[in-house]
């Protein structure tokens, strides 16, 4: 049976000599010590340090989700595969990369005349753009995209190429645009497709003439359009009537609208088309009217009445404008 040591506890220990131990400290055998110069203390983590002293630098080195040291790290190798020996007078121990050359670049130049420029550039993430691009601030189409085509233009399109204007086949001018003027004689109907950011304008003959002859003139009082007239003593055209010889034969019909004393051209024959014509019977005679300047498929019945044929009605709105000078009066 073993001697039963009786335990002692001492505030304070002072031994001048050595003190041998063949037992245990706190449960651990410290035998293993003996040829230390040091002896230490066991703490929570040894069971992890010795993992760290037996596996670094193999397979098996631990992983440590946080780790804080008060004291300087060296390091003689390389972390993560990179040698950071060549940064040991850095303040900051960063990773070299293939461009970093380029992003050095950046870094520096950005906003400046030495700018670089790449050939080609992948973003994964976002980009924003607070400045201009190519010099156009972009920042107010920061919250559309349209699929369909351009944003929308608002004042005048401007380009660098202009429309030539010809004339018969004779440019006449240059301009960047080109105005499409609804008249007597034409209408226009515009069919806007915002789909398709296309506007068709259809130009129609509202009255006009497809071969006829005209001679130059001069209105001797206002005129409408396609008005027939007579040649008056005074070299000018007035309107024709037919209810006095006086104010015949009907000879032209007013091109266009007159002031008096304008200068103009006057049909002289052909095919003319006026919407604001409806004739009756096609292929039937028109006459010159009673009202002054109108033409009529009535035949001139009143005593004293001038009798003319001045066409023949191709269509409700067109005639085969022909002026016969010869006069008959009604008895």
């Amino acid at each position: 049976m073993g001697t039963v040591v009786k335990e002692y506890t001492f505030v304070d220990l002072d031994v001048e000599g050595n003190i041998n131990v063949t037992g245990k400290v706190d449960g651990v055998d410290i035998s293993e010590h003996a040829a230390n110069v040091s002896i230490h203390h066991t703490h929570g983590n040894l069971a992890n340090l010795n993992l760290v002293n037996q596996n670094v630098g193999t397979s098996g080195s631990p992983e440590f989700k946080g780790l804080t040291i008060n004291g300087d790290i060296k390091v003689t190798g390389k972390v993560d595969g990179l040698d950071v020996s060549v940064h040991a007078a850095d303040a900051d121990v960063h990773h070299t990369h293939t461009n970093k050359a380029n992003l050095d670049v950046i870094n520096q130049n950005l906003g400046t005349a030495n700018a670089p420029a790449f050939a080609g550039l992948t973003v994964n993430g976002n980009l924003t753009v607070t400045g201009s691009v190519d010099g156009v601030d972009v920042s107010a189409h920061a919250a559309r995209h349209q699929v369909g085509g351009a944003d929308a233009l608002t004042g005048n399109l401007d380009a660098n190429a202009r429309v030539q204007v010809k004339a018969n086949g004779t440019a006449i001018a240059a301009r960047r645009s080109v105005n499409f003027i609804a008249g007597s004689n034409v209408t226009l109907t515009a069919a806007d497709s915002a789909a398709n950011e296309t506007v068709n304008v259809t130009i129609a003959a509202a009255g006009g003439t497809t071969d006829p002859q005209v001679v130059k003139g001069v209105a001797g009082e206002a005129l409408a359009a396609y008005d027939l007239c007579y040649l008056k003593a005074d070299g000018k055209y007035w309107k024709a009537a037919s209810g006095s010889v006086a104010t015949m034969p009907g000879l032209v019909l007013a091109s266009a609208a007159f002031t008096a004393n304008q200068s103009g051209s006057f049909i002289r024959r052909g095919q003319v088309t006026n919407s604001k014509w409806a004739f009756a019977t096609v292929g039937g005679f028109v006459y010159a009217g009673s009202t002054a300047g109108s033409l009529t498929q009535t035949i001139p019945s009143a005593s004293g009445e001038q009798l003319q044929i001045v066409g023949i009605a191709k269509s409700a709105t067109q005639i085969d404008f022909e002026p016969n000078l010869l006069l008959v009066e009604v008895a």
